[in-house]
């Protein structure tokens, strides 16, 4: 994800986080503004989806990979919305994410 262009447009904090406050919410049965800035602080230090699904696991069960799935979809779109591509690099791993996920079902 183009982590800059998302600071500097503060998406992360005007959609973002409103939206993970929402599904934490849900998810857990109560308000947990710690586990959604833990969220937000690993999105900003650039971690990789499956790093995040993995530490979210623990908290989230099963709600994990989709929450972080939904992320990554919000992201990219807001990317492609503004006309920001995403980097070569990251591009593999979405279609990567993809192929894996098509795999489970």
């Amino acid at each position: 994800l183009n982590l800059p262009y998302l600071r500097g447009e503060r998406v992360l904090e005007r959609k973002l986080r409103p939206w993970l406050e929402r599904k934490v919410d849900l998810c857990m049965g109560g308000p947990q503004s710690d586990l959604v800035e833990f969220i937000l602080r690993r999105i900003n230090a650039s971690s990789m989806p499956d790093a995040l699904i993995s530490e979210l696991t623990r908290y989230l069960d099963d709600s994990a990979e989709p929450l972080v799935e939904r992320v990554w979809r919000m992201l990219a779109f807001e990317l492609m919305r503004s006309g920001v591509a995403l980097p070569p690099s990251q591009q593999k791993a979405v279609e990567e994410q993809k192929a894996k996920a098509e795999a489970q079902k």
